[in-house]
């Protein structure tokens, strides 16, 4: 039998498969599986697509899965978790009474971020929110309402900000600096046909809005005003959420795990986002300790083996 741990985002879904002597045997990655970007068809093919391809690489034939924590962007409410976990129990290789774990992603993000012990994990990638939980087991969650409310402080939203900023400067609104023009001359957008099949398709597609952070982040590091004032305001963003959860719970242990690449590269981003968080309280800032995926496959096994 088998134990297996899914994080999904908006960008990729890992999938981490222990065996009975919770060794890890692999880790899929696939595409995109966050139940508030994609359709749920593309969630189970992307679930699938990882759980196989690390039974695949073993030669593993007719695996049989025990227990399996999914950890998933865009789950909220008890609705969605039951529906995830309704098509979860279609796949084969789950057993009849197999144990099916559904959480948002920001549960397996803890997991991993802080070993599960107290404290706040901050998940800064294509979408943001901030989770924490107390030495009395008390949990408190700000923001990750889905891109449609604004994921503040995420790779999305630099993304979103990106476009209004590019839109300024190409009607004059906004001076062209080398930030602006690095973006234009990448998409080949050099009129207003161009501008606006730009705006039109990433109006709404989250994941690849999602991927114009890179240029705020560069731009941010050299200096350029506008991508520092995208920065500045996305992590006075990501500091709220923060502050709502340390308000909220009584944390003994002041650790905090940045989660995801926007807010674990270094550079201009990551160096205000920990400035800032330390004026809340003095937090001891990491990295995660191990991988989200990694946690939920741990939580799986503990789970298969109560």
């Amino acid at each position: 039998m088998y134990y297996v741990g899914i994080d999904g985002g908006g960008t990729n879904t890992r999938a981490c498969i222990l065996n009975e002597k919770k060794e890890i045997i692999g880790i899929g990655k696939s595409g995109p599986s966050s139940i508030d970007t994609v359709d749920i068809k593309v969630t189970m093919q992307s679930f699938n697509e990882a759980i196989m391809q690390v039974f695949q690489e073993n030669k593993i034939e007719n695996p049989q899965i025990a227990s399996i924590f999914i950890g998933v962007g865009g789950v909220l409410m008890d609705s969605s978790k039951d529906y995830v976990r309704n098509e979860v129990k279609k796949l084969p290789y789950i057993m009849s009474d197999a144990l099916i774990g559904v959480e948002n992603d920001v549960y397996a993000a803890h997991l991993g971020g802080l070993g599960n012990r107290p404290g706040i994990c901050l998940i800064v990638g294509t979408g943001s929110v901030a989770f924490g939980i107390d030495e009395d087991n008390k949990t408190h969650r700000a923001g990750g309402y889905g891109y449609q409310e604004g994921d503040a402080g995420s790779s999305y939203d630099l993304g979103k900000k990106t476009t209004q900023h590019l839109a300024r400067v190409f009607d004059g609104r906004r001076e062209k600096t080398a930030f602006a023009e690095d973006v234009f001359t990448s998409l080949e957008i050099s009129g207003l046909d161009e501008l606006m099949d730009f705006i039109m398709s990433y109006h709404l597609d989250r994941t690849k809005t999602a991927q114009l952070a890179k240029f705020v982040t560069k731009h941010a590091d050299l200096g350029d005003f506008y991508a520092r004032k995208i920065c500045d305001e996305a992590t006075d963003e990501l500091v709220l959420c923060v502050e709502a959860v340390y308000k909220i719970l009584s944390l003994k242990n002041k650790e905090l795990a940045i989660i995801g690449s926007l807010g674990n590269t270094p550079g201009y981003f990551r160096t205000q986002l920990e400035a800032k968080i330390k004026q809340i309280a003095d937090f001891h800032i990491h990295a995660p300790i191990t991988e989200p995926v990694i946690g939920a496959a741990l939580k799986a096994y503990q789970d298969g083996h109560k």
